[in-house]
């Protein structure tokens, strides 16, 4: 069976946030930035100040024989991972687009040996 790994973003944009949620988010926000971004099996929460736009980040496998396939199931699991953190978060938001890359199509360059 061919496992096949996907590194995955999730867009949308937040629902109506109360002075609660936003104070709080506002507080972590430098855990959540940009620059903190990485790929991870249980998603990395990303956000900006402005408070309109999130991101999640999923690298996330799946055993589908067809690649086709493969690329539905991760696009739904990332989508219900992203539906579920935000309800545990106690927040609202719709999904924009979700991009995905299979990591069978990055090549990496080994360095070169040297004598």
């Amino acid at each position: 069976m061919t496992e096949r790994t996907f590194r995955v973003t999730v867009r949308g944009r937040f629902g109506v946030l109360d002075g609660g949620q936003r104070a709080e988010l506002l507080a972590r926000q430098h855990d959540h930035g940009i620059f903190s971004a990485r790929f991870t099996p249980e998603g990395m929460f990303l956000y900006e100040r402005e408070l309109v736009n999130f991101q999640f980040r999923y690298e996330l496998t799946s055993n589908e024989p067809s690649p086709a396939d493969a690329e539905v199931e991760v696009a739904m699991v990332a989508k219900e991972l992203t539906a579920g953190a935000l309800l545990s978060r106690g927040l609202t938001g719709r999904i924009l687009k979700v991009a995905l890359t299979s990591m069978d199509n990055i090549k990496t360059r080994q360095p070169a040996e040297t004598s």
